[in-house]
């Protein structure tokens, strides 16, 4: 019973994504992002798994839709890198989205280079509004 209320849950959310339950969707991956990173990090200077996942869902036809979606239903830093993509593709409703967001003013861990930090959403809202994460496609 439990089961099926969880998978009726996840339905409910991606609208009959029938992928929405598979660990490999990036939606679902980007979904718990632990932290909000772009570019290389960490020793190694990788890609994070956050943003591996962005750049799979901004690839889609569907990514405006896709990245409402994890907006709304989303961790904190998930919530960023949505808003980073609607930041490119629909201006009003970033606006409208950061709006909310950055009431909040709640504390998303982030990640620079080798430096693990944290930032309140109100100056994450204000990089995304800058530019600074818009290098993507």
């Amino acid at each position: 019973m439990k089961l099926t209320l969880f998978l009726a849950f996840i339905l409910s959310i991606f609208g009959g994504h029938a992928a929405a339950a598979d660990p490999k969707d990036p939606i679902v991956r980007l979904l718990k992002a632990g932290q909000f990173a772009f570019g290389g990090v960490g020793m190694a200077g990788v890609t994070s798994e956050g943003e591996k996942a962005y750049d799979e869902i901004l690839a889609r036809s569907t990514a405006e839709t896709d990245f409402e979606k994890v907006f709304q239903s989303g961790s904190p830093a998930a919530k960023a890198y949505a808003l980073t993509a609607i930041h490119q593709l629909n201006p009003a409703k970033f606006t409208e989205l950061s709006a909310a967001f950055r009431k909040q003013n709640i504390s998303i861990p982030t990640m620079t280079g080798c430096i693990m930090g944290h930032s309140n959403s109100s100056a994450i809202v204000d990089e995304i509004a800058s530019g600074i994460h818009s290098t993507k496609k």
